[in-house]
């Protein structure tokens, strides 16, 4: 049985080549030269006039075979996609802390997100701020935040005083200077708060998220190895749009047959989308696939009309 991690691990491959094929498409159809061709014959008025010879161009590419082949290139990607899609409707799985189920039955594109906002919190908490490491901390209920032991401090002011340099005499007066003392005249009591929170607590709540992390990947691992059934919707899309539903089920069967060989024995003699002549001679192909070999595909015009004449 697939599983869906499988489908996880080929789904990027099978984008890109379908990016690159449909890409390879557009290119070939708008080269109008591909697309035309030409038949010249010439003929004299006269028996003795000169004979030139014919000229041909042949049709190097049909729009509707390459259109075909875009669409079988989609049907692969509208598989894989649809494929996915159905698996994680169903694929769930237990979020577990130390073998306790956390959350039950958790979808796969929720896990997926919840990695995602995970990671976003553990940026988001290893940012909060903390508290300054030199100070002493405690917890103050009155205001609901973290204070610091009282620090007391002095309150000086500025006191002139005089000195004298040289005492007075009866002939000069004192030489005095004029100075400022500080002086203490009260005191500072401070207290800080703070509303960060202590290194310890951030450091315990990464070590929440890493754990919760490890436990929501485990999951998404666990969610990603059930077991699938492979879909198959890009068959019955793309039937509809070239007109597979007019057909009856065994011509239907026929006609993918053809394609399949077609596409395994392309002649390499100039016709880039030429179908291989030994498919006509295989086997006795039923006319409707005998319409669709010749049309070089399968249009919803053509397998209308068969589909009448088979009815």
């Amino acid at each position: 049985m697939t599983k869906l991690n499988q489908i996880l691990a080929v789904e990027k491959g099978v984008k890109s080549d379908v990016q690159r094929k449909v890409a390879d498409a557009h290119n070939l159809i708008n080269k109008p030269p591909l697309l035309s061709g030409i038949s010249r014959t010439y003929q004299p008025i006269d028996d003795e006039g000169e004979q030139l010879p014919p000229e041909s161009t042949r049709v190097q590419v049909q729009a509707e075979q390459v259109l075909t082949d875009v669409t079988v290139t989609l049907t692969r990607l509208f598989d894989v996609t649809a494929t996915k899609d159905v698996a994680n409707c169903s694929a769930k799985a237990d979020v577990k802390i130390d073998g306790v189920v956390l959350v039950p039955d958790v979808p796969v594109t929720y896990l997926l997100f919840l990695e995602k906002q995970l990671v976003d919190l553990h940026n988001f908490i290893s940012r909060l701020p903390t508290l300054d490491p030199s100070e002493s901390w405690a917890r103050d209920e009155n205001t609901d935040s973290w204070r610091t032991e009282p620090v007391k401090t002095t309150r000086t002011k500025k006191v002139p005083r005089n000195h004298v340099l040289v005492a007075a005499t009866e002939k000069h007066p004192a030489q005095v200077q004029v100075y400022n003392e500080d002086v203490i005249v009260g005191y500072w009591t401070k207290v800080g708060f703070s509303g960060a929170v202590p290194q310890r607590r951030v450091n315990e709540l990464l070590a929440r998220v890493v754990k919760l992390q490890e436990a929501v990947k485990y999951a998404r691992e666990e969610a990603n190895g059930t077991e699938i059934v492979d879909q198959r919707v890009g068959e019955a899309l793309f039937g509809y749009l070239l007109g597979w539903h007019v057909m009856d089920p065994r011509s239907r069967e026929r006609v993918r047959e053809e394609r399949k060989l077609k596409m395994k024995l392309k002649l390499n003699h100039g016709e880039k989308f030429g179908f291989d002549p030994r498919l006509r001679n295989s086997r006795r192909s039923s006319p409707m696939v005998e319409a669709a070999v010749q049309s070089q595909a399968l249009a919803p015009d053509s397998a209308l009309s068969v589909g009448r004449q088979n009815n």
